[in-house]
């Protein structure tokens, strides 16, 4: 955070700035000076990672194997994920396989009509989210960390281009 916000000593004397009183501009002032800090990260960390750009875990919540094994334009990611945590030919085809699951589900979301059909949809993917995890779980085993690891800094780095 920086050391300095001025504030002219004549108009603190005066009590007021433009018309404010000085309580509000200070205030405002302070603010302005932690948007600043944040917006330039603080020492040792990056703007990217910054509390004011954190970005929350997407798995197992979000469509990350739709995204990374059957749309065209990660799929390269989805290679370079394969290739960085070692997977063998039949983790990579689990994977593909919980992919076509989530994007069923995905779809299914589009032909909702109703609160009730909505209730049912979404207590179907809580069960089918955690249904996931746990496959997806005892298909990596010991890659498991590796791969949510992998996960959250790819979906991270996803959040940042798009923002830019």
């Amino acid at each position: 955070m920086p050391d300095f916000c001025p504030v002219d000593s004549s108009q603190k004397a005066a009590g007021t700035l433009r018309g404010m009183r000085l309580p509000v501009m200070v205030l405002t002032l302070g603010v302005l000076c932690v948007q600043a800090a944040h917006a330039h990260g603080t020492p040792g960390q990056s703007p990217v990672t910054s509390p004011m750009t954190a970005v929350r875990d997407p798995w197992p919540t979000a469509a990350v194997l739709t995204r990374l094994l059957t749309l065209p334009a990660a799929k390269a990611d989805g290679l370079q994920m394969a290739k960085d945590l070692r997977l063998n030919s039949l983790q990579v085809s689990e994977l593909r396989r919980l992919a076509a699951s989530e994007s069923a589900y995905g779809r299914a979301g589009r032909r909702v009509i109703g609160r009730e059909e909505a209730a049912r949809l979404n207590h179907n993917l809580l069960h089918m989210n955690q249904e996931k995890d746990r496959k997806v779980r005892v298909a990596l085993g010991e890659r498991y960390p590796a791969f949510r690891a992998w996960i959250r800094e790819w979906w991270q780095t996803q959040v940042v281009q798009a923002r830019s």
